[in-house]
């Protein structure tokens, strides 16, 4: 451990813990993986710590920082990746994809209109998409009742795409998902992608958060994280 405080702390924890499977932003049940977002997490503390360090003059081992940052991010770009699609993916290995893919710029790790971004982006849109909407993930998570469409990705998608210079299908992807407010404006956590009846958390905070970060990217002003954690509910309200 070193001796600089909470703050290296922090950093320490996700030098060490990165290589571990988790539950995910989702917090997935049964066995863990290794999912793509948790290791670009892991990966912007680290890179966090080293920015922290050198700006505040704070005493860390940035040597071994910026080797295991490095490692971590070799690690998603092979095992993280589809090559042959030449899109991030949601576990390492696998194919299937995760709207928690569209939070990578936002963490840093890559460039909005990095090219494995822009493939990315319009990867979760096709194969997510849902009468307009989109769902997280499309694969059985053993919840009980039925999935709906998550908020928080569609307007994380239109953040990507606004982000990415392309505004109308930004705008497109916005307004839909602004048809699931209330009277009120007031959004939920998901949507029934059909019937059009709110689920979940009401009224959400993350997908207000992930609201405002997009109109502010499709208004091409200061970008806002919207990121945050999950939840598991379904048809809870």
């Amino acid at each position: 451990m070193t001796n600089g405080g909470f703050f290296a702390e922090l950093v320490e924890m996700a030098v060490e813990r990165w290589p571990e499977p988790d539950h995910g932003i989702w917090e997935w049940r049964g066995e863990r993986r290794h999912f793509v977002h948790s290791k670009a997490g892991c990966w912007a503390a680290v890179d966090r710590g080293l920015r922290l360090a050198e700006e505040c003059a704070r005493k860390a081992p940035t040597r071994r920082w910026v080797t295991v940052r490095d490692e971590i991010r070799d690690a998603i770009e092979s095992r993280g990746y589809d090559a042959d699609r030449g899109v991030f993916v949601q576990c390492f290995d696998e194919p299937a994809l995760d709207g928690a893919l569209l939070l990578l710029p936002q963490l840093g790790f890559v460039e909005f209109d990095d090219e494995r971004m822009v493939r990315t982006a319009a990867a979760v849109h096709e194969e997510l998409d849902a009468n307009g909407f989109l769902y997280r993930y499309r694969q059985e998570d053993n919840l009980p009742g039925d999935e709906g469409a998550f908020l928080a990705c569609s307007f994380w998608l239109a953040e990507c795409y606004a982000h990415q210079g392309l505004g109308a299908e930004s705008r497109a992807v916005y307004d839909r998902a602004m048809s699931a407010a209330s009277p009120l404006g007031l959004l939920s956590e998901q949507v029934d992608p059909n019937s059009g009846e709110r689920l979940g958390n009401y009224p959400q905070t993350l997908s207000h958060l992930s609201q405002i970060a997009a109109a502010l990217a499709l208004d091409g002003g200061a970008h806002t994280t919207g990121a945050g954690t999950g939840s598991t509910s379904r048809r809870s309200g």
